[in-house]
């Protein structure tokens, strides 16, 4: 229903986090692969929400929990809930090598593994030959979600399926469909964490969720940190092949971190060598009360449009959380999942988030184009995107100053001009950009 909504901002791919019927509303400990929640509709809704987005240009990827199921499943069937013998009540069922196991010397029984300790979510065997053949086998599950209309995947927790497991669910998955999008959950470098190659090309991952990139940039736009950035843009460039590049996803923020505005609040934040959204003080209760006053709100907005302004012309797919468009508030894992507020949104940042995803449909030339640095100081970043004779020069100003810059001679005549707070050739509003296209 809002499809008209979701393409107003320039959207050509949809990623929906799970939809598979599941013990809870997060849906990352399924029941039934084979099935769509009731509370989220049907198989037949999610055909429909797939036919409609194709005759709109857009591609659907689901999100794809193989690596643990919920206890509350017909595989697992802790609470008798479901019909059949699940692998909790008997090894007897044929669900029972779906999951990994342990031998405990204090019980002297073999005992099942739990993601991170979660009674709730068993893990999954990703060697075991059944559980490979229900999910990957011709009419698994893969098929089935294929079958519905679907265009990829994002792997929940990616790093810790097998590579055999996830070798072999791109072979189902292009043996759907040939340009089938496989988005890998890697937070550390894909291409070397574990001693393993998530990116290989011809194997493995299309591309991953981009925090490695984004978490420096973060860092960059609060607090200037210079070093960090230009190391980690070298180290990817130099390791990550340039497909996976040009597909990483480059996001406001994500089911799994605070908010997209509330990420320039400095005061909430650690200053340490984490991730620069873990929160000095990660409480239930300080989360849901975090609220930012309209003054923080304010100031907060225009560093954060400095950012996304800087994605928008980044290698990668910029990519936005549903709400962050609009100024949804949200600190920590939890208190950052609300319901969109219709008919409370930020009408300028809904505007600038369209501005921008018309500028991506724009410039179809910065999909492959090659980023060449120019300048990382505390108070701008300079870059360009090259592709042929396609060229683009970006200014963002990081600080409330205002900043000058000297624009390349084959840049002075351009009569493509993108600009933010008020800024222009070699001049830089507070917390302004520019981008010049040749």
């Amino acid at each position: 229903d809002k499809l008209d909504y979701i393409e107003s901002l320039g959207v050509t791919i949809l990623y929906l986090s799970p939809v598979v019927y599941s013990q809870s509303t997060h849906r990352y400990d399924a029941s039934d692969y084979e099935t769509v929640d009731p509370y989220a509709g049907t198989n037949d809704d999610l055909k429909l929400l797939c036919d409609e987005a194709h005759k709109r240009g857009m591609k659907i990827v689901l999100d794809a929990v193989f690596n643990h199921t919920g206890s509350d499943s017909k595989y697992f069937n802790k609470y008798n809930e479901f019909d059949g013998i699940g692998a909790y009540q008997s090894e007897e069922s044929k669900y029972s090598k779906f999951y990994r196991k342990h031998y405990d010397y204090n019980t002297g029984k073999m005992e099942f593994d739990y993601w991170w300790g979660f009674d709730t979510l068993p893990v999954c065997d990703g060697y075991s030959k059944e559980w490979q053949q229900y999910i990957l086998g011709e009419n698994g599950i893969i098929d089935q979600w294929f079958n519905l209309g679907i265009d990829g995947l994002r792997l929940d927790v990616a790093d810790e399926l097998t590579d055999d497991f996830i070798d072999k669910i791109r072979i189902a998955v292009k043996r759907n469909k040939e340009d089938g999008f496989i988005l890998g959950e890697v937070w550390e470098n894909p291409m070397t964490k574990d001693n393993r190659q998530y990116l290989k090309k011809g194997t493995g991952l299309d591309s991953v969720m981009n925090y490695y990139f984004v978490a420096p940039l973060i860092k960059y736009f609060r607090y200037g940190e210079v070093d960090y950035l230009a190391h980690r843009i070298r180290e990817i460039r130099n390791l990550y092949p340039a497909d996976a590049i040009n597909a990483g996803m480059n996001f406001t923020s994500t089911h799994d971190m605070t908010r997209g505005i509330n990420l320039w609040d400095s005061r909430i934040f650690k200053n340490d060598y984490g991730w620069p959204w873990n929160l000095i003080n990660d409480s239930h209760e300080f989360c849901k009360r975090y609220n930012m006053t309209q003054e923080e709100y304010e100031r907060a907005k225009e560093i954060y449009m400095a950012y996304v302004f800087s994605l928008t012309f980044m290698p990668g797919i910029l990519s936005v959380f549903y709400g962050d468009e609009v100024g949804i508030e949200g600190v920590g894992n939890l208190n950052n999942r609300k319901p969109f507020p219709w008919g409370k949104e930020d009408k300028e940042l809904l505007e600038f988030f369209k501005k921008m995803g018309a500028i991506r449909k724009e410039q179809p030339f910065m999909e492959e184009a090659d980023l060449k640095v120019h300048n990382i100081n505390v108070n701008y970043l300079a870059f360009e995107r090259i592709n042929g004779e396609n060229k683009a020069f970006i200014v963002i100003n990081r600080t409330p100053e205002e900043q000058l810059f000297i624009v390349p001679d084959e840049y002075k005549q351009s009569d493509t001009v993108y600009t933010l707070k008020k800024s222009k050739p070699g001049s830089l509003g507070p917390y302004g950009a520019i981008a010049i296209k040749k």
